[in-house]
């Protein structure tokens, strides 16, 4: 087994096609929400593969600290552009969300992690417009970078 929870290449190749076919049922849904779910189920099948652990919290703490991080590194260059940067600004601010460094994947990731509790824990209404504008801000941010790291 390799330092990420990945035994050999195979494995990783294995782990990109089961959640390229997740993709494919998040883009064949109209419903944003759930293809925000799918995202989101697809950003953390990685973590708990890579870092070997099921707690949320241990997970998110260690790809903030990678370095070497492959969809990380994917991430951090989505959010320099300009369609990333105003996901970012319209997510700051919503239902009282504060981003203050818009270059931090930690504080940006802090509040997607919030708008999924949230939404799985059932504080969200698909009736509410802010709550649709949290949903559709971070299915943006989600969407780009994790869809490049496929490839």
């Amino acid at each position: 087994m390799t330092r990420d929870g990945l035994h050999s290449p195979d494995d990783v190749k294995d782990l990109k096609e089961r959640l390229r076919q997740w993709r494919c049922k998040a883009e064949d849904n109209d419903d944003l929400w759930i293809q925000f779910i799918i995202y989101w189920m697809i950003f953390d099948g990685y973590l708990s593969r890579k870092y070997g652990t099921h707690k949320d919290c241990e997970k998110l703490q260690r790809f903030y600290d990678d370095a070497d991080c492959d969809i990380k590194k994917s991430i951090q260059e989505y959010i320099c552009c300009p369609e990333a940067r105003q996901c970012i600004k319209n997510l700051n601010g919503l239902k009282g969300e504060v981003i203050k460094d818009e270059n931090s994947i930690k504080e940006i990731f802090s509040v997607i992690y919030r708008v999924r509790c949230n939404l799985f824990h059932g504080a969200k209404t698909p009736d509410s417009p802010n709550d649709n504008d949290l949903v559709n801000c971070s299915l943006n941010i989600l969407r780009p970078p994790i869809s490049k790291w496929l490839e």
